[in-house]
């Protein structure tokens, strides 16, 4: 039997928080990157904002622009180029 795991609820706050630095750190590509994301399911951008920028990129310790390195640095390890586009 596969046990059922809850997941936290979304954080209007952390949503919001988060949906301000994707937009900081997306540019003008957010909007493009949000549709893509909601294409692939409904639920993802929310998901995306509460918990990838509004939980991760949110914490202490890193500025905005480390953070930023970090991403660019783990993308173009990954050969992720069509995400890297997004942040260049």
């Amino acid at each position: 039997m596969i046990e059922q795991v809850d997941t936290a609820p979304v954080n209007d706050d952390r949503r919001d928080i988060g949906a301000r630095i994707r937009a900081r750190a997306q540019g003008p590509r957010t909007e493009s990157v949000q549709c893509v994301a909601a294409s692939l399911d409904p639920d993802l951008p929310d998901w995306i904002d509460d918990f990838v920028f509004g939980t991760v990129w949110a914490r202490p310790g890193l500025s905005h622009e480390e953070r930023t390195f970090a991403a660019l640095v783990a993308l173009a390890c990954g050969k992720n180029t069509e995400q890297l586009r997004v942040y260049l």
